[in-house]
This record gives C-alpha cells, structure tokens and sequence, in this order.
C-alpha cells in the first residue's frame, strides 16, 4: 500500500436529515460502489472494511482524488458520511520505532506581485525551498518539497492567494521523517445550530456580527449543524430559529430593515479541508452540511477529551 498518502472514512448518512434527498442510502450499496471504483483503480483506490458495518476506510494516492470520488457518488444520488482526512505513516524497515511520512513536490508559477504570499504560506507549512526562478518578466516559478499532510486545504488558499491567476501542481515525491506541530486547517472555531428546523432570516442577520455564514433564509438546520465560520476561535452554538416578536402596536418605520450577506458556497474539497476529529460531512445530492459527529451539545461536552490538532494520521503496516 505504499502508493497511498491519504485516506477518508465514507459510510452512510447518520443525520436527522439522512433518507430525504438520495436514492442510493444503504452501507451495501456505498460498499459495493467502492469497490467498484477499487476495480478500475487499484493502484490509487482501495476501500477496507472497518469494525463497524455502515462505513469504510478509503485510501488513496491524494485528497484530490478521494474528494473527486466522493464528488461522483454524489451526482449517482448517494447519500454519505465523510470524516476528516488522515495522513498514512509508514514505519522506517530499518528502524522500526521512527516514522515515515509522505512528502509532495509542489510547483508553483504565480504572478510576482502574489509569490511572496505563496512562498509564505509554504514556508509556514513546514515546506522547503528547492528552487525558484522567473517565467518572464512577470512571473515566477518555486518549486518546494511539502509534507503531504500540511497541504490539507492549500489547493483553495493558493487560489485566493494568487486571485486565481496562479499555476499550481503537486506529485508525490517520498516518504521521509516526520516534522514536528500539526497544521490546524480552520484558524477559528465554527457557528454551530442549537436547534432544529429552517433557519430564518431575521436571527441570521442578527449574528452577522458572530461570523460567515453557509445557510441562508428557509435552508434546513438542525441541532448539531455547523451553519457557518465563527470569528473567534472558539466554537458557538447560536439559535438561527427565532423569528421578530410580533406586537399589537404598528408604527410607520417601526419594523427594522436588516440586510443580510450571502452565505458562503463550500465545496466538498473546501469542506474536507476544514474538518478536524469532531466534524464530518453529511453529503447529498443536492446539498452539503457540516456537522459535528457528536450532535447533542451536553453529549460533546462530556466527551470533550479530544482536541483539535488539525490533520490526524493513520500507521500502515507494510
């Protein structure tokens, strides 16, 4: 298995939400869609079973290609759960205590006005200046050597960076040692639903103030739910629920105008490249909702012995 980096857990949709949008729900069919994509590619795709019976360990060559796979389930009407991505350790064959992990070659052709935000970024994900040299008189080409798991959600960072008119690719290069600190792929905490239902306009834009939200006016919710990035580090449950008390009195200019910001559009990459240990992806084919895996709030209060190191790893075993 040594030309797997990475890996996901896909099972079936556990939310209060799950039967409402698919056709394809259950964990035989998920298992034998996997493999089934493990047929046509055995060298870069490979589904395990798991202890439980409703999910599976999926391992492939990169994020990118288990994110594009998730992507086609979706439009062939599944219904799934997607957990954070791991990173696959191997053990030194010399020295069997040490761990190996995989490194990316990353090249990188960007605008020179927007390189030095690349070469940055790059940098403070323990990545390696290899080369660098001009591509005409305005660009510039760096090539360095990244740690696989620090380059969990680069792909959406590197588009803004470069306002979209960079060049970005990336190929395995080696399993070497491992660096030191995990890359917490958030920076801030989410904006999570206490409550079930449709969220309504009038609380949405009374916590404007709170962070970005992913739900708009109407969308369905429900307790558990992450509906939105908070601006603050800590995770927030909010009530998007509650409608304007009504009164009996009415005056010309009583009721207050509010304007609400779209939400943001997330992908299933941009997703995957947000979640840590207590967060995963309920996809459908016709929506994308982040949730926590523990929904109820007192439950995850109780279990709250995890935290949120940003990428985990697994170990294989040649």
């Amino acid at each position: 298995m040594s030309d797997f980096t990475v890996s996901i857990t896909i099972g079936v949709n556990t939310s209060p939400l799950a039967g409402t949008e698919g056709r394809k729900l259950t964990s035989q069919m998920i298992r034998d869609r996997l493999h089934e994509e493990q047929g046509l590619n055995p060298a870069t795709i490979k589904a395990k079973d798991t202890d439980g019976t409703d999910k599976f360990d999926v391992y492939g060559a990169s994020l990118v290609q288990l994110v594009t796979l998730v992507e086609d389930m979706r439009c062939e009407g599944f219904e799934l759960t997607v957990s954070d991505p791991q990173c696959l350790f191997r053990r030194d064959r010399n020295d069997g205590s040490q761990l190996l992990e995989p490194y990316e070659e990353v090249v990188v052709d960007s605008p020179t006005d927007y390189s030095g935000a690349v070469v940055q970024e790059l940098t403070n994900r323990s990545g390696l200046m290899i080369e660098s040299s001009e591509l005409g008189a305005d660009s510039i080409r760096t090539v360095f050597h990244v740690p696989t798991r620090m380059l969990f959600g680069f792909d959406e960072v590197f588009a803004n960076a470069t306002c979209g008119f960079g060049d970005l690719n990336r190929s395995f290069l080696k399993y070497d040692l491992m660096v030191d600190g995990f890359l917490n792929p958030k920076g801030m905490g989410f904006l999570i639903s206490s409550e079930t239902g449709n969220a309504v306009g009038y609380a949405l834009a009374k916590f404007q103030d709170r962070g970005v939200f992913y739900v708009g006016p109407q969308d369905k919710v429900y307790a558990g739910m992450i509906i939105g990035e908070s601006s603050r580090h800590e995770d927030m449950e909010i009530n998007v629920l509650k409608g304007k008390s009504l009164t009996n009195m009415r005056a010309s200019g009583s009721d207050e105008a509010y304007h609400l910001a779209p939400p943001k559009i997330m992908t299933v990459g941009g997703m995957v490249s947000c979640l840590t240990v207590e967060e995963c992806i309920e996809v459908t084919p016709s929506s994308l909702r982040m949730r926590k895996k523990v929904l109820d709030l007192t439950t995850r209060k109780m279990s709250n012995g995890s935290q949120k190191t940003g990428v985990c790893f697994k170990i294989l075993e040649d």
